[in-house]
């Protein structure tokens, strides 16, 4: 497998990148992190090295991911589904003893923790099979060798919150008040919300707790049935669920065809431009952090 292109850029140049990529070539490991925008007034830890709280955990994650895959390289004989739930169970253990070390304050309300989406492929050189794990909202699209399309799109949940955090903002952006002020009259709606992550009634993400790990999604496929897969944040989603520019078919052809690079400034073209104050295409930030790796068999 080979990485053909990818991208990862912040959401503007006065904001730090709360998403980030990494990938394994020799154990054939691929994943996207996509850090969830913390909704506190004050970081719970100290900014010198990260910008934000949500940068820490996902580019913290993305490191300790690394260096365990590193330090405890996968083996031909073992169970994909668990391992990357072994992976992920050490990944939050660590994230835990570094966080009591760094943090500065302690989270009086659920919405207060950090927490990530991460969606991971496992397709080791050796072996003729292919695992898609996923927990939140990472969308992985997959292109068959007979051009056929498997999309695996996040999580229902989260997409119904985000529809309806996302409606309560629109009345505030019709009369003018930009993303920075209008999320702070939504932030009960976003408290409430972000308090539902790491519920049977809410939804399952990464986070400082390991029961969420049991709940990650895993999809299985042949190798030799497939061709390119696309792994994103939502942020990159955002052109086919936000702005219906294209189809999941669409868009890892045009991300083929074009690049990676291209879609990118098709998003923010129309984030930035076509719908600058956010009143055609309602949602809670002008324009997210954008992430996308694409990966040939």
């Amino acid at each position: 497998m080979i990485v053909k292109d990818k991208i990862c850029m912040a959401g503007s140049k006065n904001r730090v990148n709360e998403d980030i990529f990494g990938y394994s070539l020799k154990y054939g490991l691929f994943w996207v992190i996509d850090g969830a925008t913390g909704l506190t007034d004050n970081a719970l830890i100290s900014l010198d090295e990260y910008g934000s709280d949500a940068q820490w955990f996902s580019h913290f994650t993305n490191q300790t991911i690394l260096k365990l895959i590193e330090n405890k390289p996968p083996n031909n004989n073992l169970n994909k589904e668990e391992y990357i739930k072994n992976l992920l169970t050490q990944t939050v253990e660590i994230l835990n003893e570094e966080f009591l070390k760094i943090k500065n304050c302690t989270p009086i309300d659920k919405y207060e923790e950090p927490c990530a989406s991460i969606s991971i492929i496992f397709a080791p050189e050796n072996d003729n099979n292919i695992c898609c794990a996923s927990l939140g909202d990472c969308p992985i699209i997959i292109q068959n060798k007979d051009l056929k399309i498997q999309s695996l799109t996040g999580c229902e949940k989260l997409e119904e919150l985000d529809k309806i955090s996302s409606k309560h903002a629109l009345p505030y952006l019709k009369k003018g008040i930009n993303f920075t002020k209008m999320r702070q009259k939504i932030r009960k709606i976003l408290f409430k919300h972000r308090n539902m992550m790491n519920s049977d009634k809410g939804y399952w993400i990464l986070s400082l707790e390991k029961k969420a790990i049991e709940h990650i999604k895993f999809y299985n496929f042949k190798k030799q049935q497939i061709k390119d897969i696309l792994i994103m944040s939502d942020g990159f989603y955002a052109i086919v669920d936000k702005y219906k520019k294209y189809s999941n078919n669409g868009l890892i052809d045009a991300s083929i065809t074009h690049g990676l690079q291209q879609i990118y400034k098709e998003i923010r073209e129309i984030e930035c431009s076509i719908d600058a104050n956010g009143t055609k295409y309602p949602r809670l930030k002008q324009s997210d952090d954008v992430t996308a790796m694409l990966i040939s068999i």
